[in-house]
């Protein structure tokens, strides 16, 4: 329960959670693990991922997360159609140091 208390601490030092909901911080969680999989998330896969939500809420935190430089939308040149969610330097950063205060906690 430490750790979880730092890592929030630290996602509001960082401005994370300002204006964002739960639900941002689940969209950050899922790309993040996708990515450390080697996986593509596309916008259509998180909507499955997060079925337990709207799709106009879940785009609404994407947006959201976009504008503070969190996440980036990527359109495909071969597919028009499809729309790939990856993380920016920005949130990878973060990502570095929650990974450090774990390591720290250990």
């Amino acid at each position: 329960m430490e750790i979880l208390s730092a890592i929030l601490i630290l996602l509001q030092e960082e401005k994370v959670q300002e204006g964002n909901s739960l639900i941002s911080i689940l969209i950050i969680i899922t790309v993040l693990n996708f990515e450390k999989n080697n996986v593509e998330l596309s916008l259509k896969r998180l909507y499955l991922e997060l079925g337990q939500f709207s799709d106009v809420t879940i785009r609404k935190d994407i947006n959201r997360l976009c504008k503070d430089k969190l996440l980036s939308i990527e359109t495909p040149e071969d597919d028009l159609r499809t729309k790939i969610l990856s993380s920016t330097s920005r949130l990878k950063s973060i990502e570095l140091k929650i990974d450090k205060l774990c390591l720290e906690r250990q």
